[in-house]
């Protein structure tokens, strides 16, 4: 393996297809157990380089201790400016778990890049146990940092084991049927592990047990038929898949932890550039981790792998771009989001509502450009697009009018933004909140909490009246009538005093009274006022009518109510009937 490194790439290539699926022996057969594992050969090889690896460490020790501790050094300091967890919102127990976990993930670190330094030739084991820890150190920080249920799930002990165990089994260059059986009894040992703690907790999170048990079938069968370096080849891909995912959960995570440092530090949209970044570096990591371990010709040569279909062929790598940039996009849309919404809680609620629309306006064009990007790099011609668009407009034009132009009236909203998130609308005589505005239809919520989706069409070609548009203040007029012979300067003082007085009433425009009219049986007043916001009218309306009621009574004040004297003329026949009957009696 060794001497393909300074060859070729192809030879390299060739190498590590013949080392990882050429001539494997399945457990089941005879010829598996003919041979001892391992054989005297392999013993005495290794122990000559385990000779010569002790002797060029010795030499270079000091070298090695101080670069060591001083990246270390540099990890840990650097851990100052990091803010992992909330100050006051995480227990002491988790505050520690997070300490610790760090600290391995320096550790492991500095081990790696010390050893890359001072051993610029390779010292593969030493290598591979520094990537065991800093890949242990980043799941566990995972677990208590993230709210993510796979890397809560996932056994981080086990995978950096797996990990550990694959890359030494390879890094020693252990005899093929020997790499078989130890990954096999390894396999047999976690499951028969998991067995016995699901039998401790009498069945407590056998779910969570049996996924565990899962994901080691596949290998555990590949193994059993032989190949058991193919098989720690593909543990290590697969513990790297979710290194990536919890290095980028956990960078994710720490730029929106909400302290005092971090809000000085990070500002709102500055952040959404960063967490791309994160993904970014954990897929550079492994990257060129595997380029260390397989060797940079090896990878060239596996991602210029293809597959022909007539005239067109697809690269591997064209691939792996494509998977590398889908994470990119839709993490940079992540965080954009939440970074968007940190940023307008501190706008004015009337402008709040803007900021959904831009979410989505933002989320469209991404994934847009990011479907024309991918259509670039698999190399499909725009132009033949371009034709089958235009057949297809004739069919799009008579068969889905409805559905385009409820389309075309959703971003008229979102451009327009005359209807937003949050907006109070009255449509049709009907009051309702918006609630989100989707490609073809408005989601709103009435006050009575029932939900109705409004076609994007029907709010663009109809009247609607946004009652929170400009700001979300609303003017309510309040009808008082008094009994006549109140004092009306006093009716007028009293109702000023109740509207001053209440905490959701505007002082500006300030509260005044309108004299209204001289009723059939009242002095009619007109108390107006502006509420605050209009999801408080409703019960300061009634607040004020109960204040009224009060202030009345205290005051001495008489509401008038509705009232009529009737008057009996008195006609000559009539007093003449009651004069006969009252004759009678």
């Amino acid at each position: 393996m060794e001497r393909a490194h300074r060859n070729d790439k192809q030879s390299l290539y060739d190498t590590w297809i013949q080392y990882l699926l050429v001539g494997k022996t399945p457990v089941f057969t005879s010829g598996f157990w003919d041979k001892p594992l391992p054989d005297n050969r392999w013993f005495n090889l290794k122990k000559t380089e385990i000779i010569a690896g002790l002797t060029t460490l010795t030499a270079n020790a000091l070298k090695f201790v101080v670069l060591f501790l001083t990246l270390a050094a540099i990890g840990t300091a650097a851990k100052r400016l990091v803010q992992l967890v909330p100050d006051k919102k995480t227990d002491d127990f988790t505050r520690n778990k997070v300490s610790l976990y760090f600290t391995i993930v320096v550790v492991g670190l500095s081990l790696y890049l010390t050893a890359n330094i001072v051993f610029p030739a390779g010292n593969d084991s030493l290598s591979a146990l520094a990537a065991s820890l800093f890949l242990f150190g980043t799941l566990k920080l995972s677990k208590y940092i993230c709210n993510d249920s796979f890397l809560s799930n996932s056994g981080h002990t086990r995978i950096s084991f797996l990990f550990l165990i694959s890359t030494q089994l390879l890094v020693h260059h252990l005899p093929s049927r020997s790499v078989t059986l130890i990954f096999i009894l390894i396999v047999l040992a976690l499951w028969g592990s998991d067995t016995l703690r699901a039998w401790r907790n009498k069945g407590l999170h056998l779910k969570k047990t049996a996924m565990r048990g899962g994901s080691l079938a596949p290998l555990f069968i590949i193994s059993f038929f032989g190949y058991g370096r193919l098989t720690c080849m593909l543990t290590i891909i697969w513990c790297l898949g979710i290194f990536i995912r919890a290095f980028g959960s956990v960078w994710s995570q720490s730029l929106f932890v909400e302290t005092d440092k971090s809000s000085k530090l990070q500002k709102g949209l500055a952040k959404s550039l960063l967490v791309p970044l994160g993904w970014a570096i954990a897929f550079g990591i492994s990257y060129l981790w595997l380029v260390d371990f397989l060797g940079e010709n090896t990878l060239s040569t596996i991602v210029q792998l293809k597959a022909s279909i007539g005239t067109y062929s697809l690269y591997l790598n064209d691939v792996i771009i494509l998977v590398v940039l889908f994470f990119l996009t839709y993490n940079c849309i992540a965080a954009f989001k939440v970074s968007i919404d940190h940023v307008g809680s501190k706008w004015q609620k009337a402008k709040r509502g803007a900021v959904p629309s831009i979410q989505t306006l933002v989320t469209y064009a991404t994934w847009s450009f990011f479907t024309l990007l991918a259509l670039r790099i698999l190399g499909v011609s725009l132009t033949s697009i371009t034709v089958i668009a235009g057949g297809l407009s004739v069919g799009i034009g008579f068969g889905l009018q409805n559905v385009v132009n409820n389309f075309i009236s959703g971003l008229i909203l979102l451009f327009g933004r005359s209807i937003q998130q949050g907006d109070v609308i009255e449509v049709g005589g009907m009051w309702c909140t918006v609630k989100k505005i989707n490609i073809r239809t408005t989601l709103v919520e009435t006050f009575e909490s029932a939900v109705i989706m409004i076609p994007n069409s029907d709010l663009v070609t109809t009247q609607v009246t946004n009652w929170t548009k400009n700001n979300p203040t609303l003017r309510r007029d309040i009808l008082v009538g008094v009994a006549y012979g109140s004092d009306t300067k006093k009716v007028a003082k009293t109702l000023l005093v109740v509207a001053e007085t209440h905490p959701h009433v505007l002082k500006k425009p300030e509260p005044f009274i309108l004299f209204n009219d001289f009723g059939a049986s009242s002095l009619d007043f007109i108390l107006r006022v502006w509420v605050d916001d209009i999801d408080h009218t409703i019960r300061t309306t009634s607040e004020l009518r109960f204040a009224i009621d009060d202030a009345f009574r205290e005051a001495g004040i008489e509401i008038a109510f509705p009232q009529m004297d009737v008057h009996f003329k008195t006609a000559p026949a009539f007093a003449g009937h009651m004069k006969f009957m009252g004759d009678k009696n």
